[in-house]
């Protein structure tokens, strides 16, 4: 293969949705299997609303507290909660298996020369940002 997409994409709806440790093993025996041994992964991370939103106000969730908006506190609480679970078991499985692996928030040129494997650990948005990003037979 010239170029193998590998992403681990973790879609938050409305309930809680964990990832299988089988899903990202698998992952990792394919690109065994075509003979593909990165030394250094690079995992993105998104940032979840909760990191966002406490980022530019760092009153954020007192806020909800006192407007009684306790329904919305909770689902971003889970859904951030869920996430953080998710990447702690990619990241697991990862370091189990390569010799050198590194979670960010954002990627840059610096994140792109160190790494011979991305992965992406967010929505959408992460995978597009990640792969707009790369270049010349980077895999992601």
């Amino acid at each position: 293969f010239d170029f193998l997409i590998f992403s681990l994409k973790m879609f938050l709806i409305n309930s809680r949705l964990y990832l299988d440790v089988n899903m990202v093993t698998s992952g990792i025996k394919l690109a065994q299997r075509l003979k593909f041994t990165p030394q250094k992964v690079l995992v993105v991370q998104k940032r979840t609303r909760l990191v966002q939103e406490t980022h530019r106000h760092p009153c954020y969730l007192e806020n909800l507290k006192a407007a009684g908006r306790l329904d919305d506190l909770v689902a971003i609480k889970t859904r951030h909660d869920v996430h953080e679970a998710n990447l702690s078991i990619i990241l697991n499985e990862l370091k189990r298996n390569f010799e050198e692996v590194a979670l960010v928030d954002s990627i840059n040129r610096q994140n792109v020369e160190w790494a011979d494997l991305f992965i992406s650990a967010g929505g959408d948005g992460t995978f597009l940002n990640v792969a707009s990003q790369l270049e010349g037979g980077k895999l992601l």
